[in-house]
């Protein structure tokens, strides 16, 4: 074998060692940085009720809580809705045309009847996520986003299992996501798919005609309405589209009806009901979510019929909350067991009904749950062990000799509060039972208490959850960067050229695509160039979608004429192309003012999409046998085409939050939901740039084999075809490969800097899911290019084996 040849060998060799130790790194990386969220297994059961330092032997008869007054609960569930729009934001009303979309909701509000807050959600801001949380009160990691579209059971303990082991009946109506979560646990439901983002009415009119004969039955104790009409109006038009008034007003003509009979029940005395009005997320002023910016958090909690005295229009609006919160004081309201897991809080506010030894009862339960949590992560040992009886009667003697200042590490802050709390409360039970001076002071200190330990506790235990073992990040981090090395072994050589072209052409296409989307703060308030075509009319799209193909076709057709061939092969490509061209020309004509669904457009559709399908597969496989001509380097180009590519990437409308991802389009084309499909179609309108000038390189190396001298071959008889191997198949291959090991490596490495950063989740985790996903595309492309050029090595040598026989002849 010669030299070479073994020079392919080794090249070969290296590369798939480092693309393996870096798939290895990466999901090394990946595990440690992302971590599933600790459990707890089992369902919260009447253990709950009790201290839990304290022997179930040792307990008397304590009360679980109280019978809850509120005997049925109206869930509506507002997909998309941000909290804004109802509750107005930094203490001023929501807009006009918002406010008048609403008017029942406003009034419910101003008249004291209804208590909103705007409810911090976690990222990823999509449903499936919200909606775990929401009902278990637990964080879900951030890689929840990737299981959006493949929705499975939720295993853990949450508030509609503890409904279902009271023996509740429940209803659901509306996205069937809940149907996936929850399978089973339905007496009657109706779910509607989620995926067909541009119905923004049938898709809502599935769920409000059950709503009169639910209303009317009284054979359920829950019922869910989750509407996805608003959410599919953001995703086609944003926040301000002329659709969103009359959808608003739709959802509030809804928490009317609903308001209504639930005030005729209690006149009927049919027993109370509740309504809550949620939504999952809010959103950009896109219309998209995903991410952590304000608007995509900003989701609303809205209370009607808790009884709560509120004095004014502030009161009721000019609230705070976390989404997590929901589970716990919808446990404590209907009093059931809180879900095991839960890491929220009791909402201020909503107790306000109850007595005092309720109050503090519901929240003494909310801090011996989140308690146990606390348990499996410290030594127990670390806790104060007293007698649980004289806490529980309020017996204990010197309980105010107890209370001290707090300090120390988080842990033991956390022991000292809570302390602290369970003596205040102590205190005025035993005020209480002796009867002696039990004053309003009292009861407010052991309620502050409480609060804090519960504030202090559920932030402690969010960042429990998102605790990354760092031995284990930095072994993922090692195995990339030796990747690096490997990768890099035989390029350096060319690597200064390479980059400085390759960066001069993405810096250049950054600056010509900079008009093309904006997203820089100072000129937000500038149009996108797409934009402005859509406020112009179809009149200038028209025009510029006819001379773009015009130029298309004619630059096609030079760059084929260009390889100065006579082959027939050629020519045959180029009626092709040609044919193409003049389809596509005729199908913008005739259909780009209206709606093409009539018969001849799929007909004129399909035939364009086959004979390109045609036609590229024919130039891959005529161009290789077109006859060699002089050699020359091409590494530079080939970098130029991977950053292009990239800069076509954010010029395309992507960026490095997840909020932009294109989800309506990844369901165009597809009659039922399929993960696998809608996947692929997502992952290739988010990177149909890179993977386009990666799949060029197809053609491009076709096209420049043949510029290999003859001369090349005849002096290199021994060396030229591992020269040509090398050159032609190994280099093209590991200069994308080698770009992207780098960015990656980089961003693996500030990433790991930055893991405490206050927008670790916000800002860099979601990059880091694209820069993974960029490595995922140029693996596929380089797999393409390498099985296409492989093909085309073996055409070449072939081709030369037959040149050599004829001339030895």
């Amino acid at each position: 074998m010669t030299t070479a040849a073994m020079t392919c060998t080794r090249l070969t060799i290296f590369t798939v060692a480092g693309i393996l130790l870096q798939i290895i790194g990466l999901s090394i990386f990946v595990f440690g940085f992302f971590p599933v969220k600790p459990t707890l297994s089992g369902v919260s059961g009447s253990e709950s009720y009790r201290d839990p330092f304290c022997d179930s032997s040792l307990i008397s008869n304590e009360s679980e809580l109280h019978h809850p007054e509120k005997l049925r609960l109206l869930y509506q569930v507002i997909d998309g809705l941000p909290a804004e729009f109802v509750l107005g934001k930094d203490g001023k009303p929501p807009e006009k045309v918002l406010k008048e979309s609403m008017p029942y909701t406003q009034s419910l509000l101003a008249n004291g009847d209804a208590i909103g807050y705007h409810a911090k959600a976690a990222p990823p801001t999509v449903t499936m996520p919200r909606l775990k949380a929401m009902v278990s009160g637990a964080i879900g990691g951030f890689l929840d986003v990737a299981f959006n579209f493949n929705t499975q059971a939720l295993l853990d303990d949450n508030i509609l299992g503890q409904f279902f082991r009271i023996g509740w009946k429940m209803v659901m109506l509306g996205d069937e996501t809940w149907l996936k979560l929850f399978p089973g646990l339905f007496m009657r439901h109706d779910g509607v798919s989620s995926f067909f983002v541009k119905d923004t009415v049938q898709v809502d009119r599935n769920v409000s005609r059950h709503l009169p004969d639910e209303l009317n039955s009284d054979d359920w104790n829950l019922l869910i309405l989750h509407y996805l009409g608003l959410d599919h109006v953001g995703h086609t038009g944003g926040r301000n589209s002329p659709l969103m008034p009359a959808k608003l007003k739709e959802m509030d003509d809804i928490v009317r009806t609903m308001h209504l009979r639930a005030m005729m029940d209690r006149s009927h005395d049919q027993g109370q009901t509740l309504l809550i009005i949620v939504s999952d997320h809010g959103m950009t002023e896109n219309g998209n979510h995903g991410g952590s910016s304000y608007e995509e958090t900003d989701s609303l909690m809205l209370f009607i019929g808790l009884n709560s005295s509120i004095s004014d229009y502030a009161s009721a609006t000019n609230n705070v909350a976390f989404q997590v919160d929901l589970a716990p004081t919808l446990a404590l309201l209907f009093g059931v067991p809180i879900p095991k897991n839960n890491v929220g809080v009791l909402v201020p506010g909503t107790l306000c009904s109850f007595r005092d030894f309720e109050q503090l009862r519901a929240l003494e339960l909310n801090s011996w749950q989140l308690l146990r949590l606390m348990l499996a992560q410290i030594q127990s040992s670390s806790f104060p062990r007293v007698s649980c009886n004289c806490f529980l009667d309020g017996t204990c003697e010197g309980l105010d000799l107890d209370i001290s200042e707090c300090s120390g590490d988080k842990e033991k802050q956390l022991i000292c509060l809570f302390r602290n709390a369970a003596a205040l409360h102590g205190i005025w039970k035993s005020k209480k039972s002796t009867e002696s001076s039990s004053t309003m002071e009292d009861f407010s200190r052991a309620l502050d208490a409480y609060n804090t330990f519960l504030k202090t506790a559920s932030e402690w235990l969010a960042s429990k959850t998102t605790e990354k073992p760092v031995l284990l990040l930095g072994l993922g981090v090692s195995a990339m960067l030796l990747s690096c090395f490997i990768c890099a072994w035989d390029l350096v050589q060319w690597w200064k050229k390479s980059i400085i072209y390759g960066i001069s052409w993405y810096q250049h296409s950054i600056f010509c695509y900079s008009s093309r989307q904006r997203r820089g703060v100072n000129w937000t308030y500038l149009p996108d160039i797409s934009k402005w075509l859509v406020q112009g009319g179809s009149g200038y799209v028209k025009w510029i979608q006819l001379i773009s193909i015009i130029l298309v076709i004619g630059l096609g057709l030079y760059t084929l004429f260009r390889t100065g061939s006579n082959r027939k092969g050629v020519r045959i490509l180029a009626f092709g192309f040609s044919t193409c061209g003049f389809l596509v020309l005729l199908h913008v004509g005739r259909y780009q003012d209206e709606l093409s669904t009539g018969f001849g457009a799929t007909v004129t559709v399909k035939v364009i999409y086959y004979l390109l399908s045609i036609s590229s597969i024919g130039a891959s496989l005529v161009l290789p046998w077109s006859a060699l001509n002089k050699d020359k380097s091409f590494l530079a180009e080939i970098t130029a085409l991977y950053y292009m590519g990239m800069a076509g990437h954010f010029a395309l409308g992507n960026s490095n939050t997840l909020a932009t991802i294109d989800v309506a389009g990844a369901f165009i084309g597809i009659s039922s939901h399929s993960t696998i499909l809608s996947g692929i179609l997502m992952f290739m309108i988010t990177y149909a740039s890179p993977m386009l000038f990666l799949l060029s390189l197809v053609m491009y190396i076709g096209a420049n084999l043949r510029n290999h001298s003859n001369s090349t071959i005849s002096t290199h008889r021994e060396t030229s075809l591992g020269q040509i191997l090398k050159l032609k198949l190994g280099f093209p291959c590991l200069v994308p490969l080698c770009i992207n090991s780098i960015l990656l490596t980089a961003y693996t490495v500030v990433l790991l800097l930055m893991r405490n950063h206050l927008f670790v989740w916000s800002v860099f985790s979601p990059k880091y899911l694209y820069v993974c996903a960029t490595t995922l595309c140029t693996y596929i492309g380089v797999c393409i290019v390498a099985a296409t050029v492989t093909y085309t090595f073996y055409v070449t040598t072939f081709l030369r084996s037959n040149r050599t026989r004829h001339n030895n002849s």
